[in-house]
């Protein structure tokens, strides 16, 4: 079996962002067969930056190895990456929120006179 390592560049997501998309065929522990997938954003100087990589399994849904598609392998990719970032952009909010009630607490307790009321 011969492995794969291919690149391209632009690979255009569906919001416009242009990315290059690396794939490479890899055996694993075990004998085990899978896809690693590597996403890079051109940096504002020079080259890239990689932002994002997963790896797929060898039947387990995205990569098969007799009849590998990669153009959906790399959607996949993309999608999955897009999630990540809408994942991490609520967890950011989630966490201002924290701190917003936090800082309320702290200025409730600075402005409360020491009484214990029942």
């Amino acid at each position: 079996m011969s492995y794969v390592e291919l690149s391209k560049f632009p690979v255009t997501a569906l919001d416009g962002a242009e990315y290059r998309v690396k794939i490479v065929e890899c055996r694993g522990e075990y004998g085990t067969l899978y896809v690693a997938v590597r996403l890079y954003v051109r940096r504002k100087w020079f080259g890239f930056r990689n932002v994002y990589q997963v790896d797929y399994e060898d039947g387990k849904g995205v990569y098969y190895r007799g009849r590998p598609n990669f153009k959906r392998i790399v959607a996949e990719a993309l999608a999955s990456y897009e999630r990540s970032q809408q994942r991490r952009a609520r967890e950011l909010r989630q966490d201002e929120s924290i701190e917003q009630e936090r800082r309320d607490e702290i200025a409730r307790f600075a402005e409360w006179d020491g009484r214990i009321a029942e």
